[in-house]
């Protein structure tokens, strides 16, 4: 529902939630409300939105109505009289997105696709590598082998940290700051292009070791800054099982952790150089043999 009303200073009271739901159960006695949204509250202009939980359908949005906050008037619904080339989209997005799925198999939804990640990003750099590999002693890697790895770099190490950026700028903003939402999103384009300045900088596998420790800060930081600045932390999503809380929180100890091992796994600096200019010593004596 796109009929947004306009911000109003105006101030007046609110209906009842109340009567807006029983609007809905009037309508539809076994309706699952999935959540209520509020725009403009406790002004003239406000607006409460009420969408309905779309079960086991295969579809993506189920049907939304707009009321009146300060009347509890209907204004506007959607998702119930759909075209069937309305339909035929929505249900392309319920598949792709997975919302409609039962817990297990959205998992099984993320793990495959973190599996396709990981394939486009490791045959990445493994061509990148290969490339540079057959370099001659004397001969300087091209513009597009130096894009490439810059391009692995940012990507690859940027999007995590640019995430747990977002998450971290989610928990630090204030609450009464003017256009927040846009202010989160600013974070994350920064972080990354912080990550793209130092892959601009250096490609090599030090700046690989940098990045991981970064991103091992930045992940391990996103449960700690969340239980500084809310009610809840790790261990109490788990007592109260509020599991999806629960999930996000685990997904970021386990990505810091798994940085922490990628950063003991690339060789420093000095080993990295020392193994280079053996390879290259390997390959002259190959090449005057």
């Amino acid at each position: 529902i796109n009929k947004r009303a306009k911000p109003s200073e105006e101030q007046r009271p609110m209906v009842a939630i109340k009567d807006v739901l029983d609007q809905i159960y009037t309508k539809s006695p076994n309706a699952d409300i999935s959540y209520v949204f509020v725009r403009n509250a406790n002004t003239a202009t406000s607006q409460i939105v009420v969408y309905l939980a779309t079960g086991k359908e295969v579809v993506d949005n189920g049907p939304r109505y707009l009321f009146s906050g300060v009347t509890g008037e209907l204004e506007a619904s959607s998702g119930e009289d759909w075209s069937a080339s309305a339909q035929f989209y929505d249900s392309m997005t319920a598949l792709h997105s997975g919302r409609l799925a039962e817990p297990l198999l959205r998992w099984l939804y993320f793990f495959c696709g973190v599996a396709g990640c990981a394939m486009i990003a490791t045959g990445c750099i493994m061509w990148a590598k290969r490339l540079r590999e057959r370099l001659k002693a004397e001969q300087k890697p091209s513009f597009g082998l130096k894009l490439v790895e810059t391009l692995n770099l940012a990507t690859l190490m940027g999007l995590p940290i640019a995430t747990a950026a977002f998450f971290i700028a989610n928990r630090l903003l204030p609450l009464g700051l003017a256009g927040r939402a846009d202010k989160e999103i600013l974070v994350f384009f920064l972080a990354w292009l912080a990550v793209l300045i130092i892959a601009v900088i250096g490609r090599e596998k030090h700046h690989w070791r940098y990045c991981a420790w970064l991103n091992a800060a930045a992940c391990l930081l996103v449960p700690v800054v969340n239980a500084l600045t809310t009610d809840g932390n790790w261990i109490t999503y788990l007592l109260t099982q509020q599991w999806a809380l629960f999930g996000i929180d685990s997904a970021f100890i386990c990505a810091g952790l798994l940085f922490l091992l990628q950063s003991k796994k690339i060789p420093s600096h000095k080993t990295a150089t020392n193994k280079t200019k053996s390879n290259k010593n390997r390959l002259l004596k190959e090449q005057q043999g």
